[in-house]
């Protein structure tokens, strides 16, 4: 089954800025589903348009099947949203937050909704605490345990993870990768490629307001010519010694990265060797989707 699909999809603003333009794309139920973009693609865009927030300039939007447009009201029955920089309100304690904004959306059980999004978002032991009190992690928390608390079939989350320090982002992915095994629909942004590479069954890329590709992280990769890299770091590096080995992609006064086309291991022995004896850093990487996303909207990736 299939929880979004954008047919032609444009969004016009009235000063002429064209967000987003003739975008098609379909989301299938029970992933998650990540849109990559640099700032001002249209992504917020796209999403408030999903989310009954925005209409459309022209187009079609359908979340499980019911047109956004025609029947608002029953979308936002089907859907959880965290916005884009979304604060939850202060003065209220964890458990009110959910069970107030549960109430509003008129959840018959909001006893067992407050419980269930406490425990999934492991907010038990905050359960009592203001909101005012807690970090930027835990307040992103609670923010996704309101959304949730309603058991939505689709979450929609504009960069969920911005100011998460690292360890908090991972378990937080564990916790969407929870909702995903519950059957959820995930579909989200984010400007960190490297987890929308870990953590996504698929990706789009939208630039300038279009869809450049999408389809599996892996996938991503067959864009490439390049299949690997071997940075060098150091004093003094001298590029004629790596040219016949490779592409030189980038070179400073201190980094110098060689794109290789493909993986051979003893090749890579050569060059590593060389690397170490002049005294120099190596580091080898294979291509990932960071790389196609550059390629794909344009810009440098020194590794």
């Amino acid at each position: 089954m299939v929880a979004v699909v954008c047919r032609n999809l444009t969004k016009i603003y009235s000063n002429g800025v064209v967000a987003n333009d003739s975008i098609n794309l379909t989301v299938r139920k029970g992933i998650i589903f990540t849109i990559l973009g640099p700032n001002g693609a249209g992504k917020t865009t796209l999403l408030r348009q999903i989310y009954t927030e925005l209409l459309p300039t022209s187009g079609e939007i359908e979340v499980f099947s019911i047109n956004v447009v025609e029947n608002p009201m029953e979308v936002r029955k089907l859907i959880g949203v965290v916005p884009q920089a979304g604060l939850p309100i202060p003065e209220l304690r964890v458990e009110e937050h959910i069970r107030y904004f549960s109430q509003l959306r008129g959840v018959e059980d909001v006893n067992s909704a407050v419980s269930y999004a406490l425990e999934t978002m492991d907010l038990e032991d905050y359960r009592d605490r203001l909101v005012m009190e807690l970090s930027g992690g835990l307040k992103q928390r609670v923010l996704v345990a309101t959304a949730i608390a309603t058991k939505p079939k689709l979450l929609i989350l504009d960069e969920p993870t911005v100011g998460m320090d690292p360890i908090t982002r991972r378990r937080f992915w564990r916790k969407m990768e929870e909702l995903r095994g519950e059957g959820r629909t995930i579909l989200l942004t984010t400007h960190y490629v490297d987890e929308a590479e870990t953590v996504s069954d698929e990706v789009a890329i939208l630039n300038k307001g279009k869809i450049v590709h999408k389809g599996r992280p892996a996938d991503f990769k067959s864009l490439l010519k390049l299949k690997a890299y071997v940075i060098v770091k150091g004093r003094n590096i001298d590029p004629s010694i790596f040219v016949n080995y490779g592409k030189i992609v980038y070179f400073d006064d201190y980094t110098l990265k060689l794109g290789l086309e493909e993986i051979d291991f003893d090749l890579l022995k050569e060059i590593r060797d060389s690397i170490l004896k002049r005294g120099f850093v190596f580091t080898f990487k294979e291509a990932s989707l960071e790389d196609a996303y550059v390629q794909l909207v344009g810009g440098d990736l020194i590794g």
